[in-house]
């Protein structure tokens, strides 16, 4: 997928700088890009603002401006990282000015905010999903999102991506500046089902996530054992990048492919043709913030299975166009591969066209794009 520049008109925003903040490269180019070319093409001068990576492709987006950043630790919990890549970000935004800021995920987020509000900048922080530290429950987790409440809530725009987020934050109000928009949407032309789709002699599940336990990855390879057992023809594939905070999962992951029971096929930056060989997605994750490996799946018309979480049960009605199991439940997952081994081919195929009109209806990117287009002309014309 070559980048190809949009073609840039003639517009009245032409000379407004909006920068656009995410915690990756990666996640701009893979989830932000359709925003990023309307943008432009609106005549909007783009800053991109990410952390330095080894695989950053600077020849991509060659229209924006690209700052990058040195001290944004994405992992790290240290208080001194964290102040020094505050001050890193300040400086940029003084000497690097912009209209407006859109910030993405949580540390962009909260730091953004903060620094957007001290310089007088309108911001815009997007939700993507509270993050496993934050669904831990535990104490740490408390004051994580006491304060990302309080960071964002001075902000033009909060987008969530899903109802429950949403409320989480706000609780008893529901502030004017707090909305939902049905998350980064799913490229349709590009995830466009086969019209003579060759399908795989043994039926396949397909796992496509971060090899992180919260994504519900353990849930899966155990699920894979039981199954293959009883059914040894059916494939479990996954493709993902591994964390190297969780090594764990990622060693784990290897003793079940010396197995024999999963085939990991390691990280695909674009998993269209690896989708057309799937029976189904398979993603028991504990809490989504509106999944994206789900919404490709299903544009591609292909049956889901998924927890029944907020970020999922909002894309997959059970027995509809997928299946819900309960979250951190191996025998509930199970049975929900049965069902699909066991479904009708005709059953499947309905399934995934009602998914594939769902996403045309709500979730493709031309809508979600233009969303977001109408807030920023809402604030810088």
């Amino acid at each position: 997928m070559e980048n190809k520049n949009p073609i840039l008109f003639e517009s009245k925003n032409k000379g407004k700088s909006i920068g656009i903040f995410s915690n990756s490269f990666w996640n701009l180019k893979n989830f932000r890009r359709d925003i990023i070319e309307k943008l432009y093409r609106e005549g909007y001068k783009v800053v991109l603002i990410y952390p330095y990576a080894d695989d950053v492709h600077k020849l991509d987006f060659e229209y924006c401006k690209h700052i990058v950043l040195h001290e944004l630790k994405v992992i790290s919990k240290s208080i001194f990282a964290d102040y020094k890549f505050y001050n890193e970000l300040y400086k940029v935004l003084v000497k690097f000015p912009v209209d407006l800021l859109l910030c993405f995920t949580i540390k962009p987020n909260i730091y953004g905010s903060i620094i957007s509000k001290k310089l007088g900048i309108s911001c815009i922080s997007t939700v993507t999903g509270l993050g496993k530290e934050i669904i831990k429950g535990n104490l740490f987790s408390q004051f994580l999102i006491a304060f990302y409440k309080r960071a964002v809530m001075s902000n033009t725009y909060v987008v969530f991506h899903n109802v429950e987020d949403l409320n989480s934050f706000s609780q008893k109000a529901n502030p004017s500046n707090y909305m939902v928009i049905n998350g980064s949407g799913v490229n349709t032309e590009i995830f466009c089902p086969m019209i003579d789709k060759v399908r795989n002699k043994s039926q396949v599940f397909l796992f496509s996530g971060r090899l992180i336990k919260s994504k519900g990855i353990l849930e899966y390879l155990e699920a894979a054992r039981i199954v293959k057992a009883e059914f040894p023809q059916i494939e479990f594939w996954i493709i993902g990048k591994h964390s190297e905070e969780e090594l764990d999962v990622y060693n784990l992951l290897n003793e079940y492919q010396e197995l024999g029971i999963i085939v990991y096929k390691g990280f695909i930056e674009y998993p269209v043709d690896i989708l057309h060989q799937v029976t189904a997605l398979v993603l028991p994750s504990y809490r989504e913030g509106k999944s994206k490996s789900i919404l490709e799946a299903m544009s591609l018309e292909i049956p889901v299975i998924c927890s029944d979480v907020p970020g999922c049960h909002d894309l997959i009605k059970n027995g509809w166009n997928g299946f819900l199991v309960n979250p951190k439940d191996t025998s509930s997952l199970v049975h929900s591969i049965k069902q699909v081994i066991e479904a009708k081919p005709i059953e499947l195929s309905e399934m995934g066209k009602r998914s594939r009109s769902e996403v045309l209806d709500h979730y493709d990117v031309n809508i979600i794009s233009s969303k977001y287009l109408q807030l920023v002309e809402s604030i810088v014309g």
